[in-house]
């Protein structure tokens, strides 16, 4: 099992645009993967997520932290940086996460993954980035 994890996060290393279609071999069929954002089931599905996120990301690297595996599965913490024509100016943009990942015969069948969507998107728009900063300040003071 830990050896196809670390093949597993190699294989996130080097995805991008161009071989998205990768993710057929790692996920199963009738696989949901699930983020802040989108909640998506099956492989077709997932492969046209990822093309679709893929697809402005200038640049993405996932900076692994640690790793834990029971029965349940295998929860992986890391720090996303990433830089996208739009979003901070074209800044890098870094984002600390967890995926919790479910297997059954050597593929994904559940992937999810947690992190702040509002200060990966949100808070790197010039206006409202402004105004979810100032309203954090203020909820933490």
């Amino acid at each position: 099992m830990e050896q196809w994890v670390e093949s597993f996060k190699a294989m996130y290393l080097n995805l991008n645009a161009d071989n998205v279609e990768q993710l057929k071999q790692w996920y199963g069929v009738d696989a949901t993967f699930v983020d802040p954002f989108h909640s998506v089931s099956g492989i077709d599905a997932i492969v046209h997520y990822f093309a679709a996120m893929y697809e402005n990301v200038e640049s993405i690297h996932f900076d692994y932290k640690w790793q834990m595996s029971n029965d349940d599965g295998t929860v992986i913490g890391w720090v996303m940086t990433f830089t996208h024509k739009k979003i901070n100016g074209g800044k890098p943009v870094s984002v600390d996460g967890v995926s919790h990942i479910r297997i059954e015969q050597g593929k994904v069948i559940y992937h999810r993954d947690f992190f702040d969507g509002a200060s990966m998107l949100y808070e790197q728009l010039p206006v409202l980035g402004s105004m979810i900063r100032f309203l954090k300040k203020r909820m933490a003071a």
